[in-house]
């Protein structure tokens, strides 16, 4: 990475961080559906202002079906994410929607958009493992609010890395396809609302909804666009990864979350098996480890 995007990507990844510990204490005082519908229509906000900003027009539309699909799967990321976040806590959330870049990858496989190499394989095979570490030995044993964590956040890491392959083919680039989607989600999810509740939000779930809005505003003009060259991608996936390292630190140092030994080597396969899918490692590194006679698939 150029020097030059440094302060950008340290400024990023600390919003997507900071992001998720916000929606957290949102999930705390107003409830897992109000969040979720809260984060779609800030989500949708932010990208029409960021359009027209930038001249785009944004009319609201699109194709039904491709719209109507990924609304559904915008709405499951949005409340796994936030169910997982309010059962499990920051830092064990985080370690399981770190595992999207791998559905990703095997989405992409299956689609025919990806090619799995044998990088991209030995971190699949590491990062899953990792995850199975990480789902396998809780800090509190298991229990019911454990086990419907665990599977919100498995089912917001797929359905966000189908987003991630879905939308992209076919939405296109377009802002008013993405910002309909996102309000479609909304209305997915409001009727949730009734059967879960809405709690009384207070000083620090108002404060909390303010940063979520912030960090919408400073990352969505790159992480919504999709990228247009592999170094953009790199760049984004780097974002995303260095921000959910940053939550998982602060979930561990400062909220009090509490992770086994396994959990932790978990944690650390589940990062290296990031870096290698989402291709974050030194090509010289790489090139490295190619010549020592790691086969490609």
């Amino acid at each position: 990475m150029p020097p030059r995007n440094w302060p950008r990507f340290a400024g990023l990844a600390a919003l997507w961080g900071a992001s998720m510990v916000a929606l957290w204490i949102a999930v705390g005082g107003l409830g897992w559906a109000l969040a979720a519908v809260l984060q779609c229509l800030v989500v949708a906000a932010t990208v029409a202002l960021a359009s027209r900003g930038a001249g785009a027009r944004v009319r609201l539309g699109g194709p039904a079906v491709p719209v109507l699909v990924t609304a559904l799967a915008l709405a499951v990321q949005s409340a796994g994410l936030a169910v997982a976040l309010g059962r499990l806590g920051v830092a064990p959330a985080v370690l399981v929607l770190s595992a999207m870049p791998l559905f990703a990858a095997l989405t992409g496989q299956v689609w025919g958009i990806d090619r799995i190499t044998g990088v991209t394989a030995a971190g699949l095979g590491v990062g899953f493992l990792g995850l199975l570490f990480v789902v396998a030995f809780p800090a509190d044993g298991d229990s019911w609010a454990f086990i419907t964590g665990v599977l919100c956040g498995l089912a917001s890491a797929l359905a966000a890395a189908f987003v991630s392959r879905y939308g992209p083919r076919r939405l296109g680039a377009d802002p008013g396809r993405a910002v309909t989607a996102n309000l479609l989600a909304a209305a997915v999810l409001s009727p949730w609302l009734v059967v879960a509740g809405i709690g009384m939000p207070g000083l620090g779930e108002v404060a909390a909804l303010g940063l979520i809005a912030l960090a919408a505003v400073g990352i969505a003009p790159i992480l919504i666009v999709p990228p247009r060259d592999a170094a953009a991608a790199r760049f984004t996936s780097g974002v995303k990864l260095t921000g959910m390292v940053l939550a998982l630190g602060v979930g561990l140092v400062a909220l009090g979350d509490r992770l086994t030994a396994l959990q932790v080597v978990g944690a650390v396969l589940v990062l290296c098996g990031t870096l290698l899918v989402s291709a974050l490692l030194p090509p010289r590194l790489l090139r490295r480890w190619r010549s020592s006679g790691v086969p490609r698939a």
